[in-house]
């Protein structure tokens, strides 16, 4: 017990020390904060951006409270930098000090000022990803179709560092999207640096996919590096350096991009195949008795079920829904055999497939769920089992296209009705900056027409093309419920809040009725 109390002291007496030693430089530690603070902006910018001029480095050394007592909005845009030209928002944006910009921007101070080079800050911002400083400028007015002295745009910019929002906007002031800088246009930089989203914006708003930058095509340029910008290029036919590519990857089974009859050809000798040419399920059956597989595939290695299927051999296709073991098998575009016989208006597979669980989160390579297709072809008691099983009414494809984009294009007057009720967003805008409200307006239908201007749909959005929804209507009666209606409602519906119960044509689910024979 005595050896035990003698321990104790030595114990405590040693925590005490290292506390104080630990206390000590904490304390040290304290002192310098204020100064690690400063400095640690600065320090990022050079270790996120490399080495900056010495201009901008005296920047990086103040504080934003000093910068913000030094610097006036009127005189941001003064020429901070003999040998480049560059101002204070140039410097800003380099170092992505957001706040200050955010302070100088509101106080008038213009978004525009060009250097030596003739960039804008935007330019800046853009090619050092301050992307906070990116939002500011876009907020403020900055001039989205300004090039610099190299022809480089800011939809350059955007396309090549990954700002979506920015090259949408910039199509939309009037960017030249085909407009070359260091040999590229603004689709060949999408496709060098991996930006998908920017590569389709860019060719859905028609940028040519055929001209060659320093020798290559856009698509080569993704080829080998970014598949699924190959995929989508190839979707849209366009060009590739193809037996360069062919031997420079050594592809040993020479191009792998197929044919739309390719993929549905009814190739290969297989005794079920020739069951589904003979659109037999009486041989397919005796074939399963004898123990043969039947999920085989074609050569371009889809699924028998969809072969049979997009060849319109539907009593074949019957029978082999309800045998097939790899339900949720797709095509090398993504379809599965759910899509397929939505596409093709086969109600009665379509409901096997269903019945049998197929998934309905799938997506084709265009972002399509099994609902597009399902909306698009008006099958509308097969949309609201489709629901009532968990498909997703607010899914948006790769073009930026949801559902009220398809039922408006396709006039699908009924289930547009659920739409409205269950939430769907009226004024949502596709890749080409189209809302439903355009769409139903080229479709010229009526109806939609007045259930989107009722719950809200804003008939002033000016879609890529600069076109509000009454230039794209061809009916009298449309363009004139179109142009009319700021007379008739005193103000824009986008404007005013809706009631709280929204009114609609509402039509549940539950009572939707198959509409294509009525039609």
């Amino acid at each position: 017990m005595a050896r035990q109390y003698d321990n104790q002291p030595k114990s405590m007496g040693c925590g005490t020390i290292i506390g104080l030693i630990l206390l000590f430089f904490l304390t040290l530690a304290d002192r310098f904060e204020d100064k690690r603070e400063k400095s640690k902006q600065a320090a990022n910018v050079q270790l996120a951006s490399g080495r900056i001029d010495a201009a901008t480095s005296q920047i990086a050394r103040q504080s934003d409270e000093n910068l913000m007592r030094s610097y006036g909005p009127k005189s941001a845009d003064y020429e901070l930098d003999a040998k480049t030209g560059r101002t204070l928002l140039h410097m800003l944006c380099t170092l992505n000090r957001h706040q200050v910009l955010k302070s100088m921007l509101e106080g008038g101070a213009s978004p525009n000022p060009r250097d030596f080079r003739k960039e804008t800050p935007m330019h800046v911002a853009l090619q050092r990803k301050s992307s906070e400083c990116v939002d500011l400028l876009l907020k403020h007015g900055a001039d989205l179709t300004a090039v610099d002295n190299k022809n480089y745009s800011i939809l350059h910019a955007a396309s090549e560092f990954g700002y979506y929002e920015v090259a949408k906007e910039a199509l939309r002031a009037g960017a030249d999207i085909e407009a070359v800088a260091y040999d590229f246009t603004p689709l060949h930089w999408a496709c060098f640096r991996g930006q998908l989203r920017l590569a389709v914006l860019l060719c859905e708003n028609g940028a040519n996919t055929s001209t060659y930058g320093k020798g290559w095509t856009p698509g080569d340029l993704a080829f080998g590096k970014h598949p699924e910008i190959v995929s989508y290029l190839a979707s849209r036919n366009a060009p590739f350096s193809q037996g360069f590519l062919v031997e420079h990857y050594d592809l040993k089974d020479g191009w792998p991009f197929l044919s739309e009859y390719e993929i549905i050809a009814m190739s290969g000798d297989h005794p079920a195949m020739q069951s589904v040419r003979n659109d037999s399920p009486e041989q397919l059956e005796e074939l399963n008795g004898q123990m043969i597989e039947l999920d085989i595939s074609n050569k371009a290695d889809t699924p028998l079920l969809i072969v049979a299927i997009a060849n319109r051999k539907n009593l074949a296709a019957k029978y082999l829904a309800g045998y097939t073991k790899k339900l949720n098998a797709c095509d090398t575009n993504g379809k599965n055999a759910l899509m397929y016989s939505l596409e093709k208006g086969s109600k009665d597979i379509s409901r096997i497939l269903l019945k049998r669980g197929i998934k309905l989160d799938h997506l084709d390579t265009g972002g399509n769920s099994a609902l597009h297709y399902a909306i698009a072809t008006l099958d509308n008691d097969i949309v609201a089992e489709m629901i009532e099983k968990g498909a997703d009414i607010f899914a948006v494809n790769y073009f930026a296209r949801g559902m009220m984009h398809v039922a408006a294009e396709n006039s699908n007057e009924v289930i547009f009705a659920t739409l409205i009720a269950n939430g769907c967003d009226v004024n949502q805008e596709d890749i080409r900056g189209n809302t439903a409200l355009h769409l139903a307006a080229q479709a010229n239908n009526l109806t939609i027409l007045r259930a989107l201007l009722t719950n809200g749909a804003d008939f002033a959005v000016r879609n890529m093309q600069g076109k509000v929804a009454a230039d794209l209507a061809t009916s009298h009666e449309a363009s004139q419920l179109l142009r009319n209606r700021f007379e008739i409602e005193g103000s824009n519906p986008a404007t005013r809040e809706l009631p709280a119960e929204v009114r609609t044509m509402t039509v549940p689910t539950s009572e939707l009725v198959e509409q294509r024979n009525a039609r």
